[in-house]
C-alpha cells in the first residue's frame, strides 16, 4: 500500500522563500528567479497565511527572517542541496564529472585561466570547466567553487584565502605622458574610469580617494559596468583605473598598463575561494583546489 505524500505548502512558494531567506532581500529573489519583486512578496505571503506564522519581518530598508523563518530556511537549504547532489550523482557518474569553477570575466583571463594552464601539465587527465560571470556568488550545484572578492568568513572551512592586494591607479604610456598630477586633487580632476559594478564588496574611485581622507568631487570621466571592459579602455588612453595590483599583474609586467603615481591603498577585501562543502566535492575538485592555494 502507496503512502500518502504530506501535506505541503506550495513548492513554488518554498523556493521562493528559500531564495527570499538565503539572499535575505525580496529583491534579489526576484531577480534571481526572474519575477517581480511584487510576485516574491505574495508567494511569501501565501506561504506565511499557510503557516499561520510569520517568517520574515519587515523593516524600511529590508527584511529579517523570524526565528520560525529561520528554522524553515535551514531545513529548505539543507534539503535543496541535498536533492541537487542526488541530481548531480544521478546525471554523471564522479570519474566522468569535470571540476567547475566560478570566476569573473577579469579573474577568468587575468588570474584563473593562467594557472589552469600549469595545473594541466601536471594534471591533464582531470576536466575543468569555468562558469564566468561578473555577478559571483556563493557556489551552487553548478559550481565546486567560486573565486570571489570581498570578506571571507575565516576560519570557515569553505572559506579560503588567496591574496591579499593593493590598489593602485593604472594608465597606459600615452596617457602617463599627457598627464601628469602632483596631488589627489589634481589626479580627481584627470578623466577616470568608473566600474558601477553589481557587487557591493568592489571598491569604487570615491571609496580610494576617501580613504586618502579626499572627500572633494571626483571627474566623471567614463563608467562601464565591467572591469574587462575597464581595463581595455585604460589600455586604450581613454583614462585612469584603479588597479587590484597583483590581479593586473600580466598587464604591468607586459607594459600594457603603468602605474600613475606613488599613491597605494591596501584594498579592503581580499580574493578568496568559496567552495561546496568538502563532503560535496569530488576527489578531483578537491585535488584542483588544493592545487590553487599552493600556486597562487
Amino acid at each position: 500500500m502507496a503512502h500518502s505524500r504530506p501535506q505541503l505548502p506550495p513548492l513554488s512558494a518554498l523556493l521562493t522563500f528559500e531564495s527570499a531567506a538565503r539572499h535575505l532581500s525580496f529583491k534579489a529573489a526576484a531577480v534571481e528567479l526572474n519575477v517581480t519583486a511584487g510576485a516574491v512578496s505574495h508567494q511569501i505571503k501565501t506561504l506565511e497565511t499557510a503557516l499561520s506564522t510569520a517568517l520574515f519581518n519587515r523593516m524600511h530598508r529590508g527584511v529579517e527572517l523570524t526565528n520560525q523563518g529561520t528554522i524553515l530556511a535551514q531545513v529548505m537549504h539543507h534539503s535543496l542541496n541535498d536533492i541537487a547532489d542526488v541530481i548531480d550523482q544521478l546525471r554523471t557518474a564522479d570519474e566522468e564529472r569535470s571540476v567547475t569553477i566560478g570566476a569573473t570575466t577579469a579573474v577568468s583571463s587575468l588570474w584563473l585561466t593562467p594557472r589552469l594552464s600549469r595545473f594541466w601539465k601536471e594534471h591533464g587527465t582531470i576536466p575543468v570547466n569555468q562558469q564566468v560571470s561578473d555577478t559571483q556568488s556563493a557556489p551552487d550545484n553548478s559550481t565546486d567553487f567560486v573565486v570571489r572578492y570581498g570578506q571571507p568568513k575565516l576560519p570557515k572551512p569553505d572559506h579560503h584565502l588567496l591574496f591579499n592586494d593593493r590598489l593602485i591607479p593604472l594608465c597606459n604610456r600615452e596617457f602617463a605622458t599627457n598627464y601628469s598630477a602632483e596631488s589627489l586633487a589634481e589626479m580627481a580632476v584627470l578623466p577616470l574610469i568608473h566600474l558601477d559594478a553589481n557587487d557591493a564588496n568592489w571598491t569604487t574611485w570615491r571609496t580610494w580617494f576617501d580613504q586618502h581622507d579626499f572627500k572633494a568631487p571626483l571627474a566623471k570621466g567614463i563608467r562601464v559596468n565591467n572591469y574587462t571592459i575597464a581595463l581595455q579602455a585604460a589600455r586604450d588612453g581613454l583614462g585612469l583605473i584603479l588597479g587590484w595590483e597583483t590581479l593586473v599583474e600580466p598587464l604591468i609586467k607586459s607594459g600594457e598598463l603603468n602605474s600613475f603615481g606613488d599613491w597605494s591603498l591596501k584594498a579592503p577585501g581580499c580574493y578568496y575561494i568559496h567552495a561546496r562543502p568538502e563532503e560535496h566535492l569530488s576527489q578531483k575538485a578537491k585535488t584542483v583546489l588544493e592545487w590553487l592555494l599552493k600556486n597562487v
